[in-house]
């Protein structure tokens, strides 16, 4: 042989080591990625109890989710950054975080390739043929609820009176702020432990889930119960409301607003006063006339107001006044003289059979407030305990209810939010 046929099998043979020199270290690269896929969807998992979670290759895929997914938005995953293995920078890698949905995903190179080089998810695909497009199902986790957040599973377009809504009833009578309370006269034979309705401060019915609240105006711009004078403000609790909703832009707040003062009519003014503490902070509130979609007012609270609107102002809120659109307030306010054994179309049995998305307004439920006792308490408890035996045990889809609590508590706040979910499903 010639030297330079030997010189030829010589170059031929370097550039088959520089070609399977490439090869194993592109299979070497691709390893690696399967591996760090791998332990990215596991941090991630981590990160997001009561979430599924999909991570996959985003260049030149075909990605699509199924109406009524909740997902949030994907981003970006650092941790698999193309520059770990010298990939180019158009070659990222997405992670989204579910609730619930179906998703497809297809990418050219899943032809030739096994498909878990490209997508980790937290369940099997339904088809492990590399072949074909993946297509996974994510169904919604015991898991998901966390008090803090738990409107965030509700699809931006559904309407706010088709959320069934745990809340509660004269929100600021805690025996704290009743035993500060101005001393009615003529009053003296009653004792102010009568009219204590909750145990915890707003701010902390918010954090345990609750999202409807029940404030009562008095005179001087403080709140009332009955005949008892507050010294808390009504400013106030708008500012724990519209911080809450700052710290938590997935959630919404349903801010009942009345006259509770009954020694004195409500003055003609009140519209105008809660309107001027209200445009303090406009991106806060939701104040329009129509029901709007929880998309429109996530991060804000929604003004439901039981007072004559002001005339010439827009900020008025939905009418709860017991006119066109909602008569919520004054079936709170009936629901109030309802004895607590008495079960009406307020209490317990509005929870029986099927409860479909209401047409005009949601069905309000006032749960534990009988005749002013000092025992109101305990038949609150044993009200609230009742409510969660039916929750649990019941079938059937519920949307748009309004639970009003007395002595509101985790557990029923709980039972109440996951009604939304099961109308999800369904």
């Amino acid at each position: 042989m010639s030297y330079l046929g030997v010189a030829r099998i010589g170059a031929a043979m370097e550039i088959q080591k520089m070609v399977r020199k490439e090869e194993q270290a592109k299979a070497a690269q691709n390893r690696r990625y399967r591996e760090d896929l791998q332990n990215v969807l596991s941090a991630r998992q981590s990160e997001h109890p009561g979430c599924h979670i999909v991570v996959y290759f985003r260049c030149g895929e075909t990605a699509s989710w199924s109406s009524g997914s909740q997902v949030l938005e994907p981003t970006v995953e650092n941790d698999l950054s193309p520059s770990k293995y010298e990939w180019s920078s158009e070659w990222v890698s997405v992670t989204c975080v579910v609730y619930q949905g179906e998703f497809e995903y297809w990418h050219p190179g899943m032809k030739h390739k096994p498909w878990k080089e490209y997508i980790a998810a937290s369940v099997p695909p339904e088809s492990l043929d590399g072949a074909s497009p993946k297509r996974f199902k994510f169904p919604l986790l015991p898991a998901w609820y966390n008090p803090l957040s738990w409107m965030r599973i509700l699809n931006d377009d559904t309407n706010i009176k088709n959320i069934t809504i745990p809340g509660s009833h004269l929100s600021s009578a805690t025996e704290a702020s009743l035993s500060n309370a101005d001393h009615p006269s003529g009053q003296a034979g009653r004792s102010h432990k009568a009219y204590i309705c909750q145990q915890e401060t707003i701010a902390t019915q918010l954090k345990m889930g609750v999202r409807m609240i029940d404030v009562r105006c008095g005179p001087e711009g403080r709140l009332a119960v009955d005949a008892y004078h507050l010294s808390d403000q009504v400013g106030n609790v708008f500012l724990t409301c519209e911080n809450f909703v700052r710290e938590h832009p997935t959630q919404t707040i349903m801010v009942c607003v009345s006259w509770g003062y009954a020694r004195t009519a409500p003055p003609g003014n009140l519209a105008d006063r809660i309107n001027a503490r209200i445009t303090q902070h406009p991106g806060l509130w939701y104040t329009g006339s129509r029901w709007p979609t929880l998309g429109e007012v996530r991060g804000k609270c929604v003004l439901l107001r039981g007072f004559q609107a002001a005339s010439n102002s827009n900020n008025n809120g939905p009418d709860e006044t017991g006119h066109d659109m909602v008569h919520g307030m004054s079936q709170l306010r009936a629901a109030e003289r309802t004895p607590v054994q008495v079960l009406g179309p307020n209490s317990l049995a509005s929870l029986v059979g099927q409860s479909p998305a209401p047409t005009i307004a949601p069905a309000i439920i006032a749960l534990g407030d009988a005749a002013r006792s000092e025992t109101r308490a305990i038949d609150a408890r044993a009200l609230n305990e009742g409510v969660q035996n039916l929750i649990r045990n019941s079938t059937g889809r519920r949307q748009g209810l309004w639970f009003f609590n007395d002595f509101v508590s985790r557990t029923v706040v709980e039972s109440i939010a996951r009604m939304n979910a099961g109308a999800l499903s369904q």
